[in-house]
């Protein structure tokens, strides 16, 4: 049986991004206000992809964590959830890197 210490631990280490979360922020700004270049469709599906993930990754840690404490929904996708999303900015991020 797993343990609500091990819960906590995992909902404090995924909160470590949000430290520079504010930077995130204003890079993904910039990002969206500098000029686009012509360049490839899907490029730029990508390039907006990461943007969206990166910004609305406050959004799922408050939503998994309200689901944990408010509504007492204690399964470990709720607890995984910010970690799945971090997966998908860094995914997409190779993704960006590598095209």
């Amino acid at each position: 049986m797993r343990s609500r210490t091990s819960d906590v631990i995992l909902f404090i280490v995924s909160g470590i991004p949000l430290l520079v979360y504010p930077i995130v922020l204003i890079a993904n700004i910039m990002q969206l206000a500098g000029e686009n270049s012509g360049e490839d469709a899907l490029l730029s599906l990508i390039v907006y992809g990461f943007i969206l993930a990166s910004s609305t990754y406050v959004i799922t840690y408050i939503a998994s964590l309200i689901a944990y404490i408010v509504r007492k929904k204690r399964s470990r996708s709720v607890v995984l959830l910010p970690y799945f999303h971090l997966l998908a900015v860094v995914v997409l991020f190779m993704v960006w890197e590598n095209y």
